[in-house]
């Protein structure tokens, strides 16, 4: 999703705060600016700072071909869940999910 424009929180652990009628989550305090690219070792990469977690995404068999949405609480804040096998094109599916999202809360 990095190649497509998202932006790197952390690597590995990240922590989540209840702000207001959000969830933030961002890289704990000292977290390196890299990212494990698998098989290749490390690699620098800035961090993007804090965003407001709106999904889960479960890799798996999804529930149908155009699923009804499905929520989730956490901290009292509700937070979509998303369910998608692992595919060459999930990240660009997910990169539409989001814009979409984005331009539907405007």
């Amino acid at each position: 999703m990095i190649a497509l424009g998202a932006g790197l929180v952390a690597d590995d652990l990240a922590v989540l705060n209840a702000d207001g009628q959000n969830l933030m989550v961002e890289a704990p305090a000292n977290a390196p600016a890299a990212m494990e690219l698998r098989g290749l070792g490390i690699i620098p990469m800035a961090l993007s700072g804090p965003a407001n977690l709106v999904a889960f995404l479960y890799l798996g068999i999804g529930a149908a071909r155009l699923p009804e949405p499905e929520m989730t609480k956490v901290c009292d804040r509700p937070v979509a869940v998303l369910r998608h096998p692992a595919s060459p094109d999930l990240a660009a599916k997910l990169m539409l999910w989001l814009r979409a999202r984005d331009a539907i809360d405007r």
